[in-house]
């Protein structure tokens, strides 16, 4: 792919590159081939704008995530150099663009859309979802939609072109990254216009619409109407959460989901409080805001939650699992830990949590009871990379522990070096380099096959062995390109 020089002037380069070494993708840790060039964002800057100068092949990587009731979620990552493009390239689109649906009190505007009491208040809501829509976006109609918006046909086309290079396809957006929010909500904002042109009352968070309707018949006409909507823009609906309901029925089930920590919080405390749910990307409620004279009654609160749901995790509402993110954060710093069975049946019932689970670890100070609780996770046997990619993260949190624990997972780190991900092997060689349980002549072997996505973390690693820059196999790697050099002078100071 390559960019003209004019396209590349008009970027914040600078602050796309600051935001690739400094902010991970949703749900995932900072990956060690971000972070290992903190501080060299003005080398990383100059790669990319010389590599989509000289004309560059988009590097990515796709693993897989768990999700909610609907089958593993596939995850493009893009190497630094090109996430850098990426989001400069959007935000110079940005400020044209529709308003982002996610932000601060969005969720809770959008979830009272229709209901009693309210403005909009009407007898029937129709809840309309896309199933899958970052994968099936149409670069040709999104690329319509950016020029609508911002006029600006050079920049559109640069985005495209990119996406096109990561995907292979004229289809998909890289998912857990910001600028495909933006563009996801620019592209759906079409379906919300087209239905609004049809007389509708329309509100809608990322690709989850609500439609009011005054009677059955209408609320029937309008799941037709979407479908048909969708299908134009290669998109289709999610018949298991496409429903029609009553806007009161609706409306109880919302209040009761809402106060049911509040319940839980009565009972330990007995007196009514304010709180406000902080509602993560994908719509999982990730933590709450506890006011400080509340915290014990709140920890209490969640501390039951979690007891109760795990009494009978396969069968327990979705309330529970729901609030298991939130109750990991408002305990991360409560008195007593919580036993380690209770986090390893979190991650084998609600894998999609494990993210909070390895988040919680890290923030306690129990170290043997952190290790034997990392050793229970590594040998669970549903293990996909991105898994993989939280535990080995997690085992190089940790404060180092020699005995048994701390042998049995970096035994399974051991293994991960050979894994099929670029990514898993990257982060497996650098938790093995702080350990000196990889040698150079290893290292050598995962750089050769490997792409910029992760060659600039194995010189970070070769540099943490505290190799000498004057070995062949330093030079090798340094010479390489000026990213991995920068990258093993990073990784030295940790030697």
């Amino acid at each position: 792919m390559e960019l003209p020089k004019s396209t590349i002037r008009k970027l914040d380069l600078m602050g796309a590159a600051k935001a690739a070494t400094a902010i991970p993708l949703d749900h995932l840790p900072l990956l060690i081939g971000d972070e290992c060039l903190t501080g060299n964002e003005s080398e990383l800057v100059k790669a990319t704008a010389t590599g989509y100068e000289a004309g560059r092949i988009v590097e990515t990587e796709t693993i897989s995530m768990p999700r909610q009731g609907f089958g593993p979620r596939p995850v493009t990552v893009l190497s630094p150099v090109d996430r850098t493009m990426y989001v400069a390239l959007t935000g110079a689109l940005a400020p044209t663009l529709p308003e982002p649906t996610r932000g601060p009190g969005k969720y809770k505007t959008f979830t009272s859309f229709g209901m009693p009491g309210t403005s909009t208040e009407t007898h029937y809501v129709v809840t309309i979802d896309i199933a899958a829509a970052y994968e099936y976006v149409d670069h040709g109609t999104l690329r319509n939609e950016l020029i609508l918006h911002t006029m600006d046909v050079s920049l559109a086309d640069s985005v495209v072109a990119l996406l096109e290079g990561a995907f292979g396809r004229p289809r998909g957006l890289p998912q857990m990254l910001a600028p495909s929010d933006l563009l996801a909500d620019t592209y759906l904002a079409a379906i919300e216009r087209s239905l609004q042109r049809r007389g509708h009352l329309v509100a809608r968070y990322a690709d989850d619409f609500r439609v009011l309707a005054e009677n059955w018949g209408i609320a029937n006409e309008i799941i037709e109407e979407a479908a048909s909507v969708a299908r134009r823009y290669g998109l289709v609906l999610s018949s298991e959460k496409t429903k029609i309901q009553k806007a009161a029925t609706l409306q109880a089930r919302e209040k009761e989901h809402e106060s049911f920590v509040q319940n839980y919080f009565d009972k330990a405390k007995g007196d009514l409080v304010d709180f406000d749910y902080i509602i993560g990307p994908y719509e999982d409620v990730d933590t709450v805001e506890i006011p400080p004279e509340d915290k014990e009654a709140f920890e209490e609160a969640y501390r039951n939650i979690l007891q109760d749901w795990a009494k009978n995790p396969a069968e327990a509402a979705l309330h529970f699992a729901s609030a298991i993110g939130a109750a990991l954060s408002a305990l991360e710093n409560a008195t007593d830990p919580l036993p380690g069975s209770l986090l390893e049946k979190i991650a084998f019932y609600q894998p999609v949590r494990l993210d909070a689970v390895a988040e919680y670890i890290v923030k306690r100070e129990e170290v043997e009871l952190q290790w034997q609780t990392l050793r229970s996770l590594v040998a669970m046997e549903r293990q996909g990379p991105w898994t993989k990619l939280w535990l080995l993260w997690l085992g190089e949190k940790l404060s180092v522990l020699e005995g048994e624990h701390s042998e049995v997972v970096m035994a399974w780190a051991i293994e991960q070096i050979g894994d099929q991900h670029e990514l898993v092997r990257a982060q497996a060689a650098w938790l093995l380099s702080g350990r000196s349980l990889i040698t150079p002549t290893q290292l050598a072997d995962l750089y050769s096959p490997a792409t910029t996505l992760s060659r600039p973390a194995l010189a970070a690693c070769l540099g943490r062995l505290g190799e000498p820059a004057t070995s062949q196999v330093a030079k090798a790697f340094i010479g390489d390109s000026r990213l991995s050099g920068k990258a093993f002078a990073w990784g030295a100071a940790f030697a």
